[in-house]
C-alpha cells in the first residue's frame, strides 16, 4: 500500500486517571512504504522524567534508523 493510495487519520485521547498529571505519550513515523505508531502508558510518578516519552522516542528512533536509505545503491 502506498501513501498516495491511502489516507491515515490519527488521534490520541488519554486521561490522567488517578494521577495528578497525565504521563501517557504517543508518537508516529510515516515513511513511503512503512509506518510505526507507538503508544506508551505513563505509569511512573517521577516528576523529572517521563518514561513513556523516552520509550516512544527510543522506539521511533530505532525504527527510523533501521530503514534503508532511499538513495543508497
Amino acid at each position: 500500500m502506498r501513501k498516495e493510495n491511502s489516507e491515515f487519520k490519527t488521534a490520541f485521547v488519554s486521561e490522567a486517571g488517578s494521577f495528578l498529571k497525565n504521563r501517557d505519550f504517543y508518537g508516529c513515523v510515516e515513511l513511503e512504504d512503512w509506518a510505526c505508531y507507538v503508544i506508551a502508558d505513563g505509569l511512573d510518578t517521577d516528576t523529572e522524567v517521563n518514561s513513556a516519552q523516552i520509550t516512544v522516542q527510543t522506539i521511533l528512533e530505532s525504527f527510523w534508523k533501521s530503514q534503508p536509505c532511499p538513495n543508497a545503491d
